[in-house]
């Protein structure tokens, strides 16, 4: 009786085990279960240990396809995010949230879609940065302006012009265009945060401003305008996390 029990386990399981590799868990786990209920006591022990380990290869061939289908979702992204980041660069903000929300949506990146989310905040952050600039050199438009340049001199006229990306300023009189590259940092956190930042608002000011210098490549600067924002009690967990593994962290190489 024992050898006979012995010998119809073992039948079920060459048939369940065909059953695991096509996937068939559950058919798989019932042939198992079938073949030692009424068994004896020792087929029915070495079930239990036979069903521990399907469902422990069941798991591990869960985690294998997420995680296969995880990097294949990565890979297919991280190939844009240089593009994008191009685009951000040129201040197309709009254009790039607008991709981030169609790539959070495609099924085919479901395997990246926190990741996606975390740089879309950030692009939502760096853009509100960009507009509040935007806003502040237009309110400023043929009036008298100073600017400390990154070398820390002085430029003193009237401001005559801003490009739509605002690559450049024109000043009056002097004798060419200010990059907007050449403006020390301090400098261009006066133009962000303007002068209608209030304390509340302070931290989530310095949390945009992190994220617009991060995009632009300038990691201390976002290192150091993240921490203020933090200290100052902005909710930074979503952003800081993209900060530091997002795709565009990636296809800044830093």
């Amino acid at each position: 009786m024992e050898n006979e029990a012995r010998r119809l386990y073992s039948e079920a399981v060459k048939t369940a085990r065909e059953s695991a590799k096509r996937g068939a868990f559950d058919e798989a786990s019932a042939l198992l279960k079938s073949a030692s209920e009424r068994s004896t006591s020792e087929v029915r022990e070495g079930a239990a240990r036979d069903l521990a380990n399907l469902d422990e290869y069941r798991r591990a061939g869960e985690a294998r396809k997420t995680a296969e289908a995880t990097e294949a979702a990565q890979n297919a992204f991280g190939n844009r995010a240089h593009r994008l980041l191009k685009r951000l660069k040129e201040r197309a903000y709009a254009e790039v949230l607008s991709e981030l929300d169609l790539a959070v949506k495609d099924p085919a990146l479901a395997g990246c879609r926190d990741r996606l989310a975390g740089d879309r905040a950030v692009v939502a952050a760096a853009g509100a940065f960009w507009e509040a600039i935007q806003k502040n050199l237009k309110a400023r438009l043929n009036q008298e302006i100073t600017l400390l340049t990154s070398d820390g001199k002085f430029i003193r006229g009237t401001l005559k012009r801003i490009q739509e990306n605002a690559t450049t300023l024109r000043i009056e009189p002097s004798p060419g265009d200010v990059p907007f590259e050449s403006l020390h940092p301090d400098q261009i956190l006066i133009f962000g945060f303007g002068r209608e930042v209030i304390p509340d608002q302070a931290g989530a000011s310095c949390a945009a401003a992190a994220m617009w210098f991060f995009l632009e490549g300038r990691h201390d600067l976002s290192r150091l305008e993240l921490a203020t924002a933090r200290e100052l009690g902005a909710d930074v967990d979503a952003v800081e996390a993209a900060w530091r593994r997002g795709f565009f962290r990636s296809a800044l190489g830093k």
